[in-house]
């Protein structure tokens, strides 16, 4: 699975792995606790992952997607087989 972590000067970076970024990864990523932001449809369309206290912290403004703040993972969202869904890469 590839993920795509956008830095705040909008330089991409590709993250390859063989199973789901776990929470702990993503937290890492980020720099703390992650809020889900789609691009679109929930659940049918790419999702970005952020800080959820970015503001709050003075993260910078995100290049690549300037409305975000700090850095940004971006991936789909694929439906499990519990009936939930997992942040999945492209």
């Amino acid at each position: 699975m590839k993920y795509i972590l956008w830095q705040v000067n909008g330089q991409g970076k590709d993250i390859d792995r063989k199973r789901v970024l776990s929470l702990a990864e993503m937290q890492k990523l980020v720099g703390g606790n992650i809020e889900m932001v789609w691009r679109g449809e929930p659940y049918k369309s790419h999702c970005l992952i952020v800080n959820e206290d970015g503001r709050l912290i003075g993260l910078p403004v995100n290049q690549k997607f300037p409305q975000l703040l700090g850095d940004v993972i971006e991936g789909l969202m694929q439906k499990n087989s519990k009936g939930g869904y997992d942040f999945v890469g492209f």
